[in-house]
């Protein structure tokens, strides 16, 4: 099995991975950041398992983000800081600077050339207002504007396949028409648009032939206190030419900015118990080498795996008992790309350490480590959690996570490294 759609790395004995770069792994807005999400990385092994983003956590590489609101009318007195904020804004969970298009009445269309990184011109588009991009859905406008639409669509799908589609729904769109909600389940949208009624307000990101309940984002009256005026949604394009058919040609990693953004798997994953062995494999590049960072920790607290961290610029892990830090001997540098395995032989007091597949040096070696405190389990990447207070936030970027439960041999880590190192 192949875990990142390349070359094979180490399967057996592999319990969860994550990773930013694979379609089935990472989710289809890339960020959250908007009410009612559920974005986030999807465990490869077992796709019931999500780490979802906490913070500003969000896909990081050749990417531009976009915010999309809807309000309904009058559009400046319903969704607080959203009020007003009817259209699409380039930049993440942008909700203060200048909209890059606004929207009027009812339902507007973008669509995204992933060919040449850049949105489809406007001539494509034949509604009523701003160039053609907002067909008037409204009342007796409905009909007319709805045929030009699905016109408009299957012109625009032919000469785009790979199109990234973005509608919203905002100020008075209530006319819909079996094609019109056909459309919308192609390009993916929840079970609820082929429901809904009336003046809704929504935001579809998608592309032909993703099929119902597919879509990268499917919004629909999603902001608290505003339950059938305002939907909000924030996602990523690719921000450089492609021709591939998803939305994730950009991702490389996910970014944590250092003082609160973390993945969260909902609740403790065990890897491995006490004595088995367990091996911890990170692709990270971290922007501040010097500050003490965590790569992963759990709501149980009491086992050493908890402490896999960056401290005074090296791999560290924190022996629980009777308490000290212990360090590989790599300086690490900020800005650059690193493998890290740390490994747990089984009896649960040796330890190993790795940087881009070689073993380590450091106090680390030859250090008796407490066999009671030798299990791995996994809730949190990216931060410390002691005592319901999170802390030691990763500053930078984590492109790949993994978590066997035994221990990697040398040859085993040296060929993850070689089949990946593209990634540095």
């Amino acid at each position: 099995m192949s875990v990142e759609g390349g070359p094979k790395i180490t399967t057996s004995g592999l319990v969860l991975s994550v990773d930013a770069r694979h379609p089935a792994s990472m989710s289809g807005a890339g960020c959250g950041g908007f009410e009612g999400h559920d974005e986030g990385l999807t465990d490869i092994i077992d796709t019931s398992r999500k780490a979802k983003f906490m913070g500003d956590a969000r896909v990081w590489g050749d990417v531009n983000f976009w915010t999309a609101v809807g309000v309904t009318y009058p559009e400046t007195s319903y969704g607080g800081v959203l009020a007003g904020r009817h259209g699409l804004t380039s930049g993440y969970n942008n909700t203060s600077s200048g909209k890059t298009f606004n929207s009027s009445r009812s339902l507007h269309v973008y669509v995204w050339d992933q060919r040449n990184a850049s949105w489809v011109s406007h001539t494509y588009f034949n509604g009523l207002r701003y160039s053609g991009h907002c067909y008037d859905t409204y009342s007796s406008y409905g009909p007319n504007e709805m045929t030009l639409l699905l016109a408009d669509h299957e012109v625009l799908k032919k000469k785009y396949p790979e199109g990234i589609w973005v509608i919203w729904g905002s100020h008075a769109d209530d006319y819909r028409n079996t094609a019109s909600r056909e459309m919308f389940a192609d390009l993916g949208a929840g079970s609820s648009a082929t429901t809904m009624s009336g003046r809704c307000e929504y935001v579809l990101v998608g592309q032909p032939g993703l099929g119902e309940g597919n879509a990268y984002v499917w919004a629909l009256h999603n902001v608290a206190g505003y339950p059938n005026q305002v939907a909000h949604a924030n996602f990523r394009v690719p921000s450089q030419a492609t021709r591939k058919k998803g939305i994730y040609g950009g991702d490389k990693a996910v970014d944590f900015d250092g003082t609160g953004d973390y993945l969260d798997f909902g609740s403790d994953i065990l890897i491995s118990p006490d004595n088995q062995g367990w091996t911890a494999e990170y692709w990270f590049r971290t922007e501040a080498a010097s500050t003490l960072q965590h790569f992963n920790s759990a709501d149980e607290d009491e086992f050493n795996a908890n402490w896999l961290a960056i401290y005074n610029s090296k791999l560290a892990v924190w022996n629980r008992s009777p308490g000290y830090w212990r360090y590989g001997d790599t300086v690490i540098q900020s800005n650059r790309w690193y493998c890290a395995h740390f490994v747990c032989d089984s009896g649960g007091t040796n330890m190993r350490f790795y940087i881009d597949g070689v073993r380590e040096g450091g106090t680390h070696v030859n250090n008796v480590w407490t066999a009671s405190y030798s299990s791995l389990e996994v809730r949190y990447i990216g931060s410390y959690m002691y005592v319901s207070s999170m802390s030691r936030y990763f500053n930078g970027q984590i492109s790949a996570a993994s978590f066997y439960n035994r221990a990697l041999s040398e040859a085993e880590i040296k060929r993850n490294f070689n089949k990946r190192r593209h990634r540095r």
